[in-house]
């Protein structure tokens, strides 16, 4: 599938760890690995600046949880890609993850209250996290419509037809 404008992978690319077994990189899917200081047209980098400084990535993590419960889901998101995180240090890069990096979605529509500085840590601040923050609380909202709509469909079928095509 097409990738959306400034996205160049939708895997972690070998160059960002040289050597790596390219199965483990497959397997290693963050919802988001942003490289701030990487070109959106670069096919490329090393992973450090030309002051010899550790280039910067940040692993961004999304996860629905019930609207009382965006601390549990945090912390389980933290352990998902720890072994990423500890791979991408271990090849020279400033992996910023745990806290900052995991954003989470109340199944009502609620925001963390870390929210706002999570996206401040990443870059974005200002209207940007205004307009982000007000595109995640409508994602979350009408997918819970969604999952809603979804399961009155299904308790309104009879059971014996649940789950059967529809000739």
């Amino acid at each position: 599938s097409e990738l959306p404008d400034g996205v160049s992978h939708n895997r972690v690319p070998a160059w960002m760890a040289p050597g790596a077994d390219p199965g483990l990189l497959a397997r290693m899917r963050p919802d988001m690995l942003l490289v701030p200081s990487l070109a959106s047209d670069a096919a490329q980098a090393l992973p450090t600046d030309d002051k010899g400084t550790a280039r910067c990535a940040h692993i961004i993590e999304v996860g629905y949880t019930s609207d009382l419960h965006h601390t549990d889901k945090a912390e389980a998101k933290a352990l998902q890609h720890q072994s990423l995180a500890d791979l991408l240090a271990g090849h020279g890069w400033n992996v910023h993850y745990a806290p900052s990096g995991i954003i989470t979605l109340g199944a009502t529509g609620s925001l963390c209250t870390t929210l706002w500085g999570s996206l401040h840590d990443i870059g974005v601040g200002g209207a940007d996290a205004d307009n982000l923050m007000a595109k995640l609380h409508k994602h979350s909202v009408d997918t819970a419509v969604a999952l809603i709509k979804q399961r009155r469909q299904l308790e309104r079928k009879p059971r014996d037809q649940i789950g059967r095509a529809h000739v």
